[in-house]
């Protein structure tokens, strides 16, 4: 799929993306979250390693509409939290 961040064109395979995230540990979701093998991921923080763009390059809504456009579970979480 492809989709512009940052000013810069990206085209990903969503299948890769549950590879992508091996080995990488969730990080404190605030508000909007994507479920991938069962965990739950920070939509920044997944677009962040998709990309390899720090995630002050782009808003929660922008990460969790990309998302959302490859298919991915989005959900709403109510306050902070980190799933292990």
């Amino acid at each position: 799929m492809e989709f512009v961040v940052a000013k810069r064109r990206f085209d990903l395979d969503p299948r890769d993306i549950p590879r992508r995230l091996e080995g990488v540990e969730p990080e404190l979701i605030r508000t909007y979250a994507v479920r991938i093998k069962g965990k739950l991921y920070p939509c920044k923080q997944v677009l962040s390693v998709l990309t390899g763009l720090p995630k002050a390059s782009f808003d929660a809504h922008q990460a969790y509409r990309i998302l959302e456009r490859m298919g991915l579970e989005v959900v709403v979480v109510k306050g902070r939290t980190r799933q292990r």
